[in-house]
């Protein structure tokens, strides 16, 4: 894992735009380690992080359970807020368990989609996961068929190169957004505390009380 993180952070000082990301779901993880992942993503200062639901192999021991779609977009939506600017793909995997995971994806903070342009002759040879959407499209259509769907959400594409991520201070959530607690010394409603999102408690506060929604 170290030298792992000591090469990104040696492609980063070269100039390179560094990426990672994690998958949602995994066997034994938990919204303690997915808030760690989170806050190693920040302070990695990525300029792309990529999310997706675990979808396991029907032949391995972890079919058929997997990773959810509403727990992946809480994730993207927590990065969206602790990152900022950093690009945070719409990806595949999000719409192979959902027609419309991708487009949610979108709603939810993601900012990039990737047409697939592999020769449809090889793409039954690059099965990451079962039920892989796409497999019999020409990449001819793929970006044409990507702009319909954002025209259905209102946004457009911008085909220029991706900038580097320019880091700022994530915002705090706003007290509307907070879950209420009563004053026992006035009869009023009191907004709690926010939560720091980038520690397990406050991610799984996230989660649990939706804050991001």
């Amino acid at each position: 894992m170290e030298n792992r993180l000591r090469c990104l952070a040696d492609l980063k000082e070269l100039g390179f735009q560094v990426g990672s990301g994690v998958m949602v779901g995994l066997p034994g993880q938990s919204v303690e380690t997915l808030a760690d992942d989170i806050a190693l993503m920040d302070r990695l200062q990525l300029d792309m992080i990529g999310v997706g639901p675990f979808i396991p192999n029907p032949e391995t021991r972890w079919a058929p359970k997997g990773g959810s779609l509403d727990l992946t977009l809480r994730v993207v939506a927590v990065l969206r807020l602790v990152t900022r600017v950093a690009h945070i793909p719409a990806t595949t995997a999000m719409g192979s368990i959902d027609p419309r995971g991708r487009e949610k994806a979108l709603e939810c903070g993601a900012n990039v989609l990737m047409p697939n342009v592999t020769p449809r002759t090889h793409r039954e040879h690059y099965r990451l996961y079962p039920g892989k959407i796409c497999l019999d499209e020409d990449p001819s259509t793929c970006a044409a068929c990507l702009r319909m769907r954002l025209d259905a959400l209102g946004r457009t594409v911008n085909a220029t190169r991706a900038i580097p991520a320019i880091r700022v201070k994530p915002p705090r959530l706003h007290p509307a957004a907070l879950p209420q607690r009563r004053s026992r010394k006035r009869d009023r409603v009191e907004p709690l505390d926010p939560p720091n999102i980038l520690t397990s408690r406050g991610f799984a506060r996230c989660v649990n009380d939706n804050h991001l929604q």
